[in-house]
């Protein structure tokens, strides 16, 4: 049956219904001709059941335990029996308030803090859930997210380019510099190298403490301004990253770095910029981009093949690019099309949080949430 039909019998609408799909409470066939999804009767009581559990109170998580049979009904019901008896302590304390308020005449010019008896960790707690609610929300489309994300990346990847020309050539110098001057601590002897090894150290490990720092920072602020910040830092010390992660674990370090900054990286974030500004107009066109992981890693893998050949007519060493290519490729990939498919709606809020984690990817490894999971923060 159509969705019309699932809508009409069940009483959900179509966004809650494509909703629980996300979530994976409910898995329509889809008709191998047109892909559009076929509802079976099993389905249309799945959502119901679902309905009864979300009028309770249970959240979708729950429940996909629960049709996973990961839990019991009994064990749902009681966790839900203990925060509907935290809900009910929380009343009370909020009907002590108001009770208080009426006994003492109070008028509205004298309110103040002071009314508020209980646990100030509780009416915290509560200020912060209603801040989050009490916001102006944007709602875009996708393709609105999409263009935001795209924009983003593009000028991420440009300040790469720019920083590359100017801080790789600088870095290929002082390299040969410090390794070919004789007589002095830095010469090629063991004291030289050692003293080398210990400033390239302190500088990759002082670019990995930045985007750690960063990486928690996207999911410790709902501002978006915040999270533009966080954006610009993390792409003004993505290439020094790849040159100090270069000059550390590569051998040869002179050679490795003269085949993978200057104009081998440029030409690495440029071909990153020409793949994120072709996954967007494809997206345009074709729908299955960022619905499905496989249509956007099968043009990732066209720009490798492509990128293959250009550092070959570059380079004779492919190996470094190449890989670090298919990585990121791989990485835009997975999290712009989970950007997509994880939500209900889409808002600012989410394209740059989606941004800052595509040019930091210590920020996925915390969790693929920003500063909660409906927010939609415009500040």
């Amino acid at each position: 049956m159509k969705i019309k039909e699932v809508e009409q019998r069940t009483g959900i609408g179509r966004s809650n219904i494509h909703y629980y799909e996300k979530e994976g409470l409910l898995a329509p066939v889809r008709n191998h001709e047109n892909n559009y999804r076929e509802y079976t009767e099993e389905d249309v009581q799945q959502l119901k059941r679902i309905k009864v559990l979300r009028m309770m109170g249970v959240s979708p998580d729950d429940i996909k335990l629960l049709l996973t049979d990961k839990i019991s009904l009994d064990d749902v019901m009681e966790k839900r029996l203990e925060e509907l008896e935290h809900e009910v302590r929380k009343a009370q304390s909020l009907q002590k308030v108001c009770e208080n308020i009426i006994e003492s005449g109070m008028d509205v010019y004298s309110l103040d803090e002071d009314v508020l008896v209980g646990d100030k960790e509780e009416w915290s707690s509560r200020l912060q859930k209603i801040l989050e609610q009490d916001i102006v929300k944007e709602v875009i489309t996708r393709k609105q997210l999409n263009k935001h994300i795209m924009i983003m990346l593009v000028w991420g990847y440009f300040i790469n380019v720019g920083i590359t020309f100017f801080l790789g050539t600088k870095l290929i110098h002082m390299e040969r510099a410090v390794l070919g001057m004789k007589g002095t601590p830095f010469d090629s002897g063991e004291m030289g190298i050692g003293i080398h090894s210990l400033e390239t150290s302190f500088l990759f490990f002082g670019y990995v403490a930045i985007a750690v720092i960063c990486g928690i920072a996207i999911h410790c602020t709902a501002s978006v301004k915040s999270q533009i910040v966080i954006f610009h830092i993390s792409a003004l010390i993505t290439s020094p990253l790849i040159i100090e992660c270069s000059r550390m674990f590569g051998k040869g370090s002179v050679q490795l770095l003269k085949e993978f900054t200057g104009e081998q990286l440029a030409v690495f974030w440029i071909m990153m910029m020409i793949y994120v500004l072709a996954l967007y107009f494809l997206s345009l066109k074709w729908d299955r981009i960022f619905t499905s992981y496989l249509p956007t890693l099968g043009v990732g893998g066209i720009f490798l093949v492509v990128y293959v050949a250009i550092s070959y007519i570059l380079t004779s060493y492919l190996l470094v690019p190449v890989i670090a290519f298919a990585a990121m490729t791989g990485y835009i990939a997975f999290v712009w099309t989970l950007a997509n498919v994880s939500r209900p709606e889409y808002n600012r809020y989410w394209a740059v949080v989606t941004s800052c984690k595509l040019m930091n990817i210590v920020g996925t490894l915390f969790g693929q949430q920003g500063r909660g999971r409906a927010s939609a923060v415009l500040k």
